[in-house]
């Protein structure tokens, strides 16, 4: 599904993805539209549970590029996956958190979705510490990536809880 299509998509959507019992519902928060500034952006949503700590980022977007392979084996998603990562540290080189350590980088199967996977610990200015994890794949020629973060002080929940939602998102962006 385009990000044209997405947006569309998401104008009729439910305004919460509840989770399996004992996960936190996923409230939809809100859109962004990166396409007014560069075309090749696409479009974020963000998804959230406050009381649990928990917030998910989802983007679709080409990069400046006509179209994307979909899956994960090809040089340039590695690149793009790559850089994602070197943003994260810059961030915290310039001052926006204190640190950023990358814990583990792999890929992982969701829902029959091949996704590159990185698990960070990032500590915010103060000094909270958050479990953060990026997803990234093509599907239907764009890149679809997730960015999840919670505090890390509710990890068992925050974790159920995200593999709950990335199952239903993909699953429905298969479609």
């Amino acid at each position: 599904m385009g990000c044209a299509a997405m947006a569309t998509a998401w104008g009729a959507m439910n305004k919460e993805t509840p989770g399996p019992e004992g996960t936190a519902a996923l409230s939809y928060q809100y859109t962004h539209d990166y396409t007014k500034q560069n075309a090749g952006l696409g479009f974020s949503y963000r998804f959230g549970s406050p009381k649990d700590g928990l917030w998910v980022d989802e983007y679709h977007y080409r990069a400046n590029r006509p179209s994307w392979s979909n899956g994960i084996k090809n040089e340039a998603i590695e690149q793009h996956f790559k850089d994602n990562i070197a943003e994260a540290r810059a961030a915290a080189k310039a001052g926006y958190y204190k640190s950023v350590e990358v814990l583990q980088q792999d890929s992982v199967t969701i829902e029959g979705v091949e996704l590159l996977h990185c698990r960070l610990r990032t500590v915010t200015k103060q000094g909270d510490t958050l479990q953060s994890h990026i997803y990234l794949t093509a599907l239907d020629g764009e890149l679809a990536k997730f960015r999840v973060s919670w505090f890390e002080a509710e990890k068992e929940l925050a974790q159920s809880s995200v593999n709950a939602f990335l199952k239903t998102r993909l699953k429905a962006l298969k479609k």
